[in-house]
């Protein structure tokens, strides 16, 4: 299985199917894939609007490829650090993604976008072998940022359990994709 595939198979474990709950800000999501990302995919390919609710696998497939995995460069990377990165893509958008990678990789100016400095920075960790201790930095970072979403947004604090579920699970296949 390529990495791709692999990484998305963790993170479709964890997207459930429809969901609208008002404690959540994404609203409508089906296989975590928000309406507002639906529709502006759609409008992308010269489609028209469709609920959430009627999104297909192939759909699924290709909105991950290209506005998770692709947005956030993980063909660059060995699989512990493009699993880690495509997940907390989808769980909190491309930039997040981003921005937790450039924290990891330190030595950089941390704004949320992929350009040189985060190619050339990751590129460097890699030939060092160390793009599986910026992958654990990223799982790690990850707990603080849940505490964090139900410190500002109390609500949320019913999906906790849930997402360190999901961090622990995330963590654990890092481990296990590092020592093979």
């Amino acid at each position: 299985m390529d990495a791709f595939n692999a990484a998305l198979q963790f993170t479709l474990a964890y997207e459930g199917g429809y969901v609208n709950d008002p404690a959540d800000p994404g609203g409508a999501t089906n296989k975590g894939v928000t309406q507002a990302t639906y529709t502006a995919y759609r409008r992308s390919k010269g489609q028209g609007r469709r609920d959430v609710r009627f999104i297909s696998r192939e759909e699924v497939c290709a909105i991950y490829r290209e506005r998770y995995w692709d947005a956030c460069r993980c063909s660059l990377m060995p699989a512990p650090l493009a699993a880690v990165v495509f997940d907390t893509a989808v769980n909190g958008g491309p930039g997040r993604g981003i921005q937790f990678l450039q924290e990891a990789l330190g030595y950089l100016q941390v704004d949320n976008a992929w350009g040189p400095a985060t190619e050339e920075r990751l590129a460097e960790v890699i030939r060092e072998g160390k793009a599986g201790k910026v992958a654990l930095k990223i799982a790690d970072r990850r707990f603080r940022w849940r505490y964090g979403i139900v410190a500002t947004r109390p609500l949320s604090a019913k999906f906790l359990k849930g997402w360190l579920n999901r961090d622990r699970a995330l963590k654990a296949l890092v481990q296990k994709l590092i020592a093979s």
